[in-house]
């Protein structure tokens, strides 16, 4: 008699490492690479001290993000069941139960906690900042039409302050209007993706106050946010502030082009319907990115020695 192998189904063959990294967002830390950023415009990238109050301030946030994405994942539950891709979430898809989540939100908070002690007291503040913000994003804030995204694009400007904050390097307003104008774009194509990605029959996002007919203007403001940024950043290109920090500034003006050239791609890719649900995750998996990425980088570089 020939036994017939039945497949077990996912929750029972994905291992416990695997639930826990998704149940961590892993691949969310990417975003806390944001603390390096006052690193990198400061000229500081070889400081020992400035890198070591970075590393400890990122994984901060790391621990703080991924409790506050298991909350998150809770207060959401009901809705990430009945959507089309997050319902493979751990929570939703039953591969670990609430109770051992809340557990384990309970230990990174407390880690997070415990790495603050040794930041500068204003890099802890805007840790709890930061905590606090997502937690009321998750449990009310995320469901009020457009507020949604300005708080998430704040959350995204508080890593760069924290940065900021945990090395004592002052950031100029130039750099706090760039990135806010940047992470406004970035939230609201996470929006457009999500109604782009919703089922044909599915007018409403699960858990959202947007329909397929704000899709327009969501773009709209989205691409006008993204483009503000570029004028932002020539702006500062042109500003004294600049001059001292660069050998060759007028190689800067090449960064215009290349950040234009990366949000407008994004936004084309949303409009095709090629973004992930989170463009974080979208950039990570796409190959253009890191060229696009190398080729900043060898700008900066330029037009530093």
């Amino acid at each position: 008699m020939q036994t017939v192998a039945i497949p077990l189904p996912e929750a029972q063959t994905q291992s416990w490492p695997r639930v826990l990294a998704r149940l961590l967002r892993i691949h969310q830390w990417s975003k806390n690479l944001l603390v390096f950023a006052p690193v990198v415009t400061s000229h500081r990238v070889f400081s020992a001290p400035v890198l070591q109050a970075s590393a400890l301030i990122f994984a901060a946030f790391c621990c703080a993000a991924s409790a506050t994405y298991i909350l998150n994942d809770i207060f959401d539950l009901d809705s990430d069941r009945r959507h089309q891709t997050k319902r493979h979430r751990p929570l939703a898809a039953g591969r670990i139960s609430t109770r051992a989540a809340l557990v384990i939100a309970a230990v990174l908070l407390a880690a997070a906690a415990g790495l603050a002690v040794l930041l500068p007291t204003p890099a802890a503040l805007v840790l709890a900042l930061y905590c606090v913000s997502a937690l009321l994003y998750s449990a009310a804030l995320k469901r009020l039409v457009l507020l949604d995204v300005v708080i998430l694009a704040g959350l995204y400007a508080l890593r760069v302050l924290a940065g900021g904050a945990a090395t004592g390097i002052v950031l100029s307003a130039w750099t706090i209007a760039f990135f806010l104008f940047l992470f406004l774009s970035l939230a609201l194509l996470k929006r457009y993706a999500e109604l782009a990605n919703a089922p044909p029959e599915t007018d409403w996002t699960p858990g959202r106050d947007y329909c397929r007919a704000d899709m327009p203007f969501i773009s709209q403001c989205g691409v006008a946010s993204g483009l503000i940024s570029v004028l932002v950043l020539a702006l500062y290109i042109h500003s004294p502030e600049v001059h001292p920090l660069y050998k060759r500034p007028e190689m800067l003006w090449l960064l215009g082009p290349l950040l234009a050239y990366g949000i407008l791609k994004l936004w084309l890719a949303g409009h095709r319907g090629l973004m992930h649900d989170d463009p974080i995750v979208f950039v990570v998996q796409s190959r253009w990115t890191y060229g696009l990425a190398a080729i900043i980088a060898a700008v900066l570089i330029a037009a530093s020695v």
